[in-house]
């Protein structure tokens, strides 16, 4: 399963279709806190195989979701992490945000969205 992180509905909503049609199992939260809540109520064998994590959301963002996703639990810390972002240039450096693993520049490329989730997750496993 891929955990889809993204305040932006439609954005969100695309992501998951994409994802669902190329055989990805999904879940969705609208800003960090909710994602945090929703691992919080996962077993282990339930928790994503990736997480696709946009970086400006309220509530909560990307990077302070991912600090605490990284810092607060020894098996979610291994969650690989792709960062999706409208922020390019200079700005758009993975030393950036420890512990991403990956990024992508918004407008997603349907191409590359399948590229880097494909290093994470089998379809149909989860």
């Amino acid at each position: 399963m891929i955990l889809i992180v993204e305040d932006d509905e439609d954005i969100r909503r695309t992501l998951t279709e994409v994802l669902n049609a190329e055989g990805y199992a999904t879940r969705e939260a609208a800003n960090g806190r909710l994602a945090l809540d929703l691992l919080g109520r996962l077993t282990a064998d339930e928790l994503p195989k990736c997480i696709l994590l946009d970086l400006m959301m309220p509530v909560m963002d990307g990077v302070t979701f991912l600090a605490t996703l990284r810092r607060d639990h020894a098996a979610w810390a291994k969650i690989p992490v792709i960062v999706n972002t409208a922020k390019g240039g200079v700005a758009l450096q993975m030393e950036d945000w420890p512990g991403a693993l990956d990024r992508l520049q918004k407008p997603v490329d349907i191409d590359e969205l399948y590229e880097a989730v494909a290093k994470y997750v089998v379809r149909n496993a989860g």
